[in-house]
This record gives C-alpha cells, structure tokens and sequence, in this order.
C-alpha cells in the first residue's frame, strides 16, 4: 500500500500544482501547500486502512505482482484464512533438524 499511497499523494499534488490542473503552485504560500500534504495524507490513513481490511495489497502494488509473477494473484482478503491442517494438534510445530548439505555429520 506504500506505493500506491506514495503515488496517489504524488498525483494529486501535481495535479493542484502544476498548470494542467488548477496551478496552485504560485498563488498559496509553503505553509498552504504543507497543509494541503497533511490533508492528503489524513485522508489516506483511514482509505488505506479500509482497503487493508478488504484486500492483501495496494491495487499498485497487485499490478506490480501481476506483472512481475504473471497469471493470476489472489487479492482479496479472504484467502488469508488460515486452513486446518490434518494430522497435527493445534499449536504443535513440526520436529525438523535444519543443516546445510556441507555441514551435515552424514557425508
């Protein structure tokens, strides 16, 4: 969600600022523009988290994974359920020994 807040604050900054939008740059002082960044960003607070709620990623960031994995990547936040495994209580974990092929006794 960090990329698409940080691309959504940039967007609408460019937009207010520059003479394709409503050219604010020269017309409001630094503490204006600073208030009107701080007013973006206590609206993407409570977006951001909403949209947490909902999905696993920012939609920037699904694309970014859409792109870099290709097929097709699970957003919405109901796959996140954790699913019972059989044959094991809950909360046990499983007894396996980690070690490198090169520092393993059995060579």
């Amino acid at each position: 969600m960090a990329l698409t807040n940080y691309l959504m604050q940039s967007g609408l900054c460019v937009a207010l600022s520059y003479g394709f939008g409503l050219a604010l740059w020269w017309r409001i002082g630094a503490s204006t523009a600073m208030a009107i960044a701080a007013a973006i960003i206590v609206l993407q607070i409570p977006l951001s988290a909403w949209w947490l709620s909902r999905y696993r990623f920012g939609p920037v960031e699904w694309i970014w994974r859409r792109l870099t994995y290709g097929g097709r990547s699970r957003c919405a936040r109901h796959h996140d359920r954790p699913r019972p495994q059989r044959g094991r209580v809950s909360g046990q974990r499983r007894k396996t020994k980690w070690t490198l092929p090169c520092f393993s006794s059995h060579s």
